[in-house]
């Protein structure tokens, strides 16, 4: 995309997500403020609380306004209000899942060392999540409703071109930073909510120009592949119930297999969309999502499509490229009811001549229409 573009977008999408700013303060006002001091002393991403905002219109009920539209849009119903009793109890019927995931450029990986997020992790208050997700949202980085209206007039696509969420990685980095991992490139970067600087050229290198941030001194990841499985229990207790279980099953396949996790780090995640078809993961560096995984075909995944390339069609939801092609449930015709029987054939069911069935390949001796109809 030309840098023209670019500014041209992020300059429409800031204009368009200020207007709602207040109405959502006061929906998330009340709440928030709970959850980010309880999360601050927890985790290295918190940092302190500097503002790396440089807009008013960026603020923390914008985040949370655009993660709640981001999950109303394409990401599944909501969680259900009771346990759903286990992971393995058949919650979906198996069917076509191709195509229920958007196409991305990057997915940036927050290591934040557990799995007790928030409901929107990008929400939390003074974190770097939430540094991050307002940068990118003024850039025009981040899909929604408003931003794609933007790229419409702007001309550009209107693609979710980065996608922000958390894993159980512990951060490595060094003090005061916390690792981000970005894919595809497979890079780690140490960063501070509160390096302003750093931020902004993270965003402009590596996130909008496609480059590598090499001042920042990323370092490539050490395992060969990443599967990230969603077990974010705070957002939906689908994922929170099948994915620990999956995750214990791929890493007792990859044992078995012996493949160390030096090799192949599978970690839990928090929310990134499509929890219906819980379990739901990512396969990286090649970006493979997957749905409906369970105990029992995680090791088929692991075979297939961690350390093979075969794939598995019904499981495979789409690639951050290629989000594939949506196919909807075949529906049943009606069956004839007995009213219709007995009302005898309509024009077009008069019974074939010998000669026609045996053109529609149904031989000389097929019996007409209406005796199969009338069972006959």
């Amino acid at each position: 995309m030309a840098p023209s573009s670019r500014q041209a977008l992020a300059g429409a999408s800031l204009v368009a997500l200020g207007a709602g700013a207040l109405l959502c303060a006061r929906a998330y006002g009340s709440s928030s403020t709970a959850t980010g001091s309880r999360s601050r002393g927890s985790s290295s991403a918190a940092g302190s609380e500097g503002d790396v905002s440089t807009s008013p219109g960026r603020k923390t009920a914008e985040v949370k306004e655009t993660s709640e539209k981001m999950r109303k849009a394409g990401d599944g119903p909501a969680a259900p209000k009771e346990p759903c009793g286990g992971c393995d109890c058949g919650l979906m019927e198996p069917g076509p899942i191709e195509g229920t995931m958007h196409a991305y450029e990057r997915h940036i990986i927050i290591c934040s060392g557990h799995q007790n997020w928030p409901k929107v992790v990008e929400a939390e208050e003074s974190s770097l999540a939430e540094s991050l997700f307002n940068l990118c949202l003024g850039a025009g980085l981040i899909f929604t409703k408003k931003v794609a209206l933007a790229a419409k007039k702007a001309g550009v696509p209107k693609t979710r071109q980065v996608k922000i969420s958390a894993c159980s990685e512990p951060s490595r980095g060094r003090e005061g930073t916390t690792d981000v991992i970005v894919y595809p490139e497979g890079l780690i970067y140490s960063l501070s909510r509160d390096d302003t600087s750093s931020l902004e050229q993270f965003l402009n290198v590596q996130l909008i120009n496609g480059e590598v941030a090499t001042q920042l001194k990323p370092v490539p990841v050490s395992y060969k592949k990443m599967v990230l499985v969603c077990t974010h229990m705070s957002r939906d207790k689908r994922c929170g119930r099948a994915g620990p279980q999956v995750i214990g099953e791929m890493e007792k396949a990859l044992q078995e297999r012996g493949v160390g996790p030096d090799e192949i780090a599978v970690r839990g995640s928090s929310h990134f969309g499509g929890h219906k078809y819980a379990g739901v993961l990512i396969i990286y560096p090649q970006g493979d999502w997957f749905g409906l995984v369970s105990k029992k075909n995680a090791p088929a995944i692991v075979d297939k499509c961690v350390l093979g390339t075969e794939g598995m069609k019904t499981n495979w939801r789409g690639n951050m490229a290629d989000p594939g092609t949506k196919k909807e449930p075949a529906t049943k015709p009606e069956p004839a009811t007995a009213a219709a029987a007995a009302a005898g054939p309509t024009p077009t069911q008069e019974p074939k001549s010998a000669e026609s069935a045996s053109i529609n390949g149904g031989g000389p001796t097929s019996k007409p229409r209406r005796e199969s109809v009338d069972g006959a």
